[in-house]
């Protein structure tokens, strides 16, 4: 059985994104005979467990000292490259890998030369085309990616799979995606809205949406909303407090199936993060709020092609927004099947099929 040793952080600050579908693509490669394993820090805010109980070995780097609150994902590590990547080393020092698969915005170059010796072959999982890299192969799911973004960023030998062919989601999804056809088909007026602004939402971003939802309920009748957030989230107690007394806004924390909960929803309140395919793949028209760099991209690209109404970054957003968007998709039947049917063709869910039959493919050549 060959080894696969995965590379990828979460935290409070960082999110749980990148190991969500570093999660997605290991249960394909277990599915082909891999033994996979991650190496990840043990940062605040972690999910570390969650992938112990999916079924893998974690192996944990220490973590900084402290890491700052508010901090650009360049500094997500908390210590040098050079430093990450020596402890790296030794934790892998007795263990034969085939596979090094990297998902982290803070580790480019630097990092991978070091790396790249101790693997047969190194694989890169970004969506940024902002920094130098040294990989055998760089998976970029973002749909406007074309492959002159990474003119110079990459060796030659480097494959490129790039684009919503490689969008990493769940089989839930997939699984899900006629039904939520039919489902979207059939909507004549929604009237159930679903939040969700990512694994962590630091900024809680949540809370104040709920907080104008509450003011302006008058004017959005015969509205339900399912508002998600995770165990990592710290303002559990206070949205709790929030919406108590208000029969018409359900709290779910760490939902079982997050494919069901999108197809029971007619509309989502979302961010342009991991979750934003997950959408797309099941139909769902989505008011977008942009709350990291990182998500600029994919905003401008699913905006371009009419799949969301993007309200911008959510230090701009205002609650009349936010109430016109809603009305538009309640209102206006034309504006809502637009909507569905754009972003039903940015995904089909079966990117991670296919990433994996690419790597398990390139795990099996020899050449240097």
């Amino acid at each position: 059985m060959k080894n696969v040793i995965i590379r990828a952080d979460s935290s409070s600050r960082i999110g749980v994104g990148h190991i969500m579908r570093c999660l997605t693509l290991a249960h394909k490669l277990v599915q082909a005979n891999y033994n996979v394993s991650f190496l990840c820090k043990e940062h605040k805010g972690n999910i570390n467990q969650e992938i112990i109980t999916q079924g893998f070995n974690v192996i944990c780097l220490s973590p900084p000292n402290k890491l700052a609150d508010k901090i650009d994902d360049t500094r997500w590590l908390g210590v040098t490259q050079d430093k990450d990547a020596v402890e790296c080393i030794n934790k892998l020092e007795y263990m034969e890998y085939e596979l090094l698969i990297v998902d982290h915005y803070s580790l480019d170059k630097i990092w991978h030369l070091q790396l790249s010796p101790y693997a047969h072959k190194l694989i890169v999982i970004d969506d940024l085309a902002n920094r130098q890299y040294h990989c055998d192969a760089l998976i970029d799911p973002t749909i406007s990616r074309q492959k002159s973004d990474y003119y110079n960023l990459v060796p030659k030998h480097c494959q490129l799979l790039l684009g919503k062919s490689y969008m990493l989601l769940r089989e839930e999804f997939s699984l899900a995606r006629e039904q939520a056809i039919k489902k979207r088909q059939n909507t004549i007026k929604p009237s159930h809205v679903l939040i969700t602004l990512g694994g962590t939402d630091p900024d809680n971003i949540t809370q104040t949406l709920l907080a104008w939802l509450i003011e302006i309920e008058k004017v959005l009748t015969e509205l339900s909303i399912t508002v998600v957030i995770s165990e990592q989230s710290r303002y559990k107690e206070s949205i709790e407090a929030l919406i108590k007394g208000h029969d018409w806004i359900n709290l779910s924390i760490k939902p079982k199936s997050m494919a069901a909960l999108m197809i029971l929803a007619d509309i989502a309140i979302g961010t342009s993060g991991g979750t934003a395919w997950e959408r797309c793949c099941l139909g769902i028209p989505t008011i977008n709020i942009i709350s990291a760099q990182n998500q600029q991209v994919n905003s401008v690209a699913l905006n371009q092609v009419n799949a969301i109404i993007n309200l911008g970054w959510y230090e701009s957003i205002t609650k009349t927004m936010l109430a016109d968007a809603i009305l538009l998709l309640i209102n206006s039947p034309k504006n809502y099947q637009a909507l569905v049917k754009n972003s039903l063709l940015c995904c089909d869910g079966k990117g991670a099929k296919l990433a994996a039959k690419r790597i398990i493919r390139l795990g099996n050549t020899h050449e240097n």
